[in-house]
């Protein structure tokens, strides 16, 4: 016979992504951390607002948009500070984006394999460009560097 308290103690209670609806499908978002986790395969524009339940929307998370093929537009709040290490990699239909001034670091293959990728402003925040960042990118042909960047790897 198993014990009632020690099935209490396996349950994860901190399981906090909960589902935010975009065209094509949703994010997933961690309410106690407050970083997008995910997103469903599916999604072609993804609107992130700088509150999820009231919760600030403060990184985008590692992985968290990687292998979704059809993401065409993703829009960054002002909120986030941080973009986990490859959070959009191969999301081959990704065409330009523009990370805010909010953002003060970076993951590395952020953007790699994004083959359709042509346009990048990047953040006034930001000291450097990770390595890898934007490997494979085929198509790139225009990225705003800030003056604030001292390193690219």
């Amino acid at each position: 016979m198993s014990d009632p308290y020690l099935r209490l103690l396996s349950v994860d209670v901190f399981a906090a992504d909960i589902s935010y609806p975009v065209a094509g499908g949703n994010i997933y978002f961690d309410e106690y951390r407050g970083i997008v986790t995910g997103c469903d395969e599916n999604v072609t524009d993804a609107y992130i607002p700088a509150e999820i339940n009231g919760v600030i929307v403060a990184e985008i998370g590692n992985s968290a948009f990687r292998n979704c093929k059809s993401l065409r537009n993703v829009s960054i709040p002002g909120s986030v500070s941080e973009i986990g290490q490859s959070a959009f990699e191969d999301c081959v239909s990704l065409e330009s984006i523009i990370i805010p001034d909010s953002v003060k670091k970076m993951g590395r293959y952020v953007f790699s394999r994004c083959r359709n990728l042509a346009s990048v402003k990047l953040s006034n925040s930001l000291s450097g460009i990770p390595d890898g960042t934007f490997t494979n990118c085929d198509k790139l042909e225009n990225i705003d560097i800030p003056d604030c960047v001292s390193y690219i790897g």
